[in-house]
């Protein structure tokens, strides 16, 4: 099952991480992304979610989770 959330990105696949991805790609746990996307509340929207509804996979712009993670990380420097 395929949802898209922000249709804007419909086409462009290719500027998509998972969350799990995405914590690789920055360099932090699952666990941090995970509580990132619960508590933040400037946590980049979810742009698709596919698979089961049990085992979803959420999707987010690399390049906005980028920039949310190097902000995290200079606000911890500092």
């Amino acid at each position: 099952m395929i949802v898209w959330l922000r249709p804007e990105f419909e086409g462009r696949e290719s500027e998509l991480v998972t969350l799990a991805d995405g914590a690789a790609l920055v360099g932090v746990t699952r666990s941090a992304v995970s509580n990132w996307q619960t508590r933040g509340r400037d946590f980049p929207g979810i742009v698709l979610l596919t698979g089961a509804p049990s085992r979803r996979m959420k999707w987010v712009a690399r390049d906005e989770l980028i920039a949310y993670a190097r902000t995290k990380q200079a606000r911890r420097r500092g």
